[in-house]
């Protein structure tokens, strides 16, 4: 997340509203947050190969997937418990997840040619085992949807246990 946040700013990107020419800000956010996503997976496989025995997770981009495909989750389960459904309604600025984990193998060139298909079969592995247990939870999120369970709307600030200090 942090790679991904400091890929913006190596990029020079800015607010998709304010980049857009003819309004073609959609698409240019969208192409940033790639290249964010991308910036990242090279960040964290560098990390992850700096080990003696490097960091499966990290060099498959498996880490990456990981991350996406829970933020998802997360993001499909308040939508289940507002409305029901859990379709996402599209910001116009972040491409959908599977497109995001699919861009990663944009830079599979970096990766050792005879390891390649194996990681990326880790990748694909680790999101599908994370979309397999939300597909198992969510007839539990609709249950607490019809029972009248909402998300918090409040705004409040985070106020951290005092242990964390």
């Amino acid at each position: 997340s942090l790679a991904h946040e400091y890929g913006h700013h190596v990029g020079r990107h800015g607010r998709a509203q304010d980049i857009g020419a003819n309004g073609d800000a959609d698409a240019t956010g969208q192409q940033q947050e790639l290249e964010a996503d991308l910036f990242a997976l090279s960040v964290d496989r560098y990390i992850g190969m700096r080990e003696t025995r490097p960091n499966v997770f990290s060099v498959s981009g498996a880490a990456a997937a990981l991350l996406l495909k829970c933020h998802d989750c997360v993001k499909r389960v308040r939508q289940i418990l507002m409305t029901g459904e859990d379709t996402i309604p599209s910001d116009g600025v972040h491409p959908g997840t599977a497109a995001r984990i699919a861009a990663f193998d944009n830079l599979d060139y970096q990766l050792p040619e005879h390891e390649r298909t194996n990681l990326r079969k880790i990748r694909g592995d680790c999101a599908e085992i994370v979309e397999e247990v939300y597909v198992r939870l969510k007839p539990m999120y609709i249950d607490m949807h019809e029972q009248g369970v909402r998300p918090s709307t409040s705004r409040q600030a985070f106020d951290p246990p005092r242990c964390l200090f």
